[in-house]
């Protein structure tokens, strides 16, 4: 049985010594010790993926934190175990990575550095592995009767004292574009180093992209899942036309963008093509960083269950997505697309069929084709094939 002493927290030289340090020690977290996350549902956590959500900002300000330090595992840090364990990087290393090497001072400030708000629901896009507390129009289409939901008027003050400390701002939704509390947070007191943004790209506000642009340094998050009918189908009703034009747009500005493609049931087969639509921008100076992620949430949407044929499929086309020029020419903004093409492989190669996760699957792509008015056979005719011949 592992110790429990509280570990020591040493000082780092470079980021290699501290990635070993984390390796070594993969209970730590240095994210409670600076970070705060509001949701739209108004809960109060330290990170997105922590699995008992606080109901209260007294509650989170009361809970031991201590128990980051000690070499036990949490069962509420379970997500980012299990990201680790599939051979992909987690917000727990990463996040962790970037604070003790470069931001040591945050994990003995009690004032809060990292600031991450999901301002509310309102979204014009349904995404099939989404729901109703995430975007609006999932619940519309669903019929989960959520309604409109954002965050309430006290956390929202808090926040906004929050902000004069904060060093970091993420904005989430949502769409983003679409929340009325975006400019207003943009325009607050505050003396940010850093926003990160996440957008669907289906709307492009220029008051808002001005905001954004005064701030120092800028991480422009890309939520694009595959290129033209990919995307629409399981980021629906989005056009391919809108985003690319919008895309183009949004690249006109000095940011660092991350794409961030979810690799899900759907989008796997056709992550090549998303790498392609990407490379010419980067070659001709725009900043891009790739790095997809994998689905593992809701399970039916996991590529795992896919039979055994797609997976071969998606294997082959990962393993020659290896040898893509934008990775060698473009090696630190895609460390985290060979990272995550390394996982796509490993889960192709590993997977057990789940025969009543892919009945889950047929019923929910049933349904959905239904809310959407569109067919998985017309809409992703190769992958259809894969499974269906």
């Amino acid at each position: 049985m592992k110790s429990q002493n509280m570990l020591h927290v040493p000082e780092f030289s470079s980021e290699a010594e501290c990635e070993q340090w984390l390796k070594d020690n993969p209970y730590y977290c240095a994210k409670p010790f600076y970070s705060r996350e509001l949701t739209q549902t108004n809960e109060s956590i330290w990170c997105c993926h922590w699995g008992s959500p606080f109901e209260t900002l007294t509650d989170l300000n009361k809970y031991d934190k201590t128990v980051f330090k000690k070499d036990q595992p949490i069962s509420d840090c379970s997500y980012c175990y299990k990201i680790e364990e599939s051979g992909t990087t987690s917000e727990r290393f990463t996040d962790s990575l970037y604070t003790l090497v470069h931001q040591r001072d945050w994990v003995d400030n009690t004032d809060v550095k990292s600031l991450k708000l999901r301002l509310d629901n309102i979204c014009n896009v349904s995404c099939q592995m989404c729901n109703a507390d995430n975007s609006s129009l999932y619940d519309k289409v669903t019929g989960s009767n959520v309604g409109i939901i954002g965050l309430n008027d006290e956390i929202w003050k808090t926040t906004l004292e929050d902000l004069k400390s904060a060093d970091i701002l993420s904005l989430l939704g949502g769409e983003t574009f679409l929340s009325p509390k975006t400019e207003i947070i943009l325009n607050a007191e505050h003396s940010l180093k850093q926003v990160q943004f996440q957008t669907n790209c289906t709307v492009y506000k220029k008051s808002i992209l001005e905001a954004i642009n005064r701030v120092p340094s800028v991480d422009f998050g890309l939520s694009i899942d595959g290129i033209g009918v990919v995307n629409e189908y399981t980021r629906w009703p989005s056009k391919w036309s809108k985003i690319k034009r919008n895309v183009e747009r949004f690249f006109q500005y000095d940011f660092n963008f991350i794409a961030t493609p979810v690799v899900n049931i759907y989008t796997a087969l056709y992550l090549d093509e998303l790498v392609d639509f990407y490379y010419p921008y980067m070659k001709d100076g725009v900043d891009i960083i790739i790095t997809p992620f994998l689905c593992i949430d809701p399970e039916w949407m996991d590529m795992s269950i896919l039979p055994a044929n797609a997976l071969t499929a998606i294997e082959e086309r990962s393993t020659k997505l290896l040898d893509h020029p934008v990775i060698t020419e473009f090696p630190l903004q895609t460390t985290g697309l060979v990272e995550s093409l390394n996982s796509i492989i490993n889960v192709c190669q590993n997977a057990t069929y789940n025969q009543s996760m892919w009945d889950e699957f047929l019923v929910n792509n049933a349904m959905w084709d239904k809310i959407q008015d569109t067919s998985f056979k017309d809409s992703l005719p190769e992958l259809h094939s894969l499974i269906y011949t």
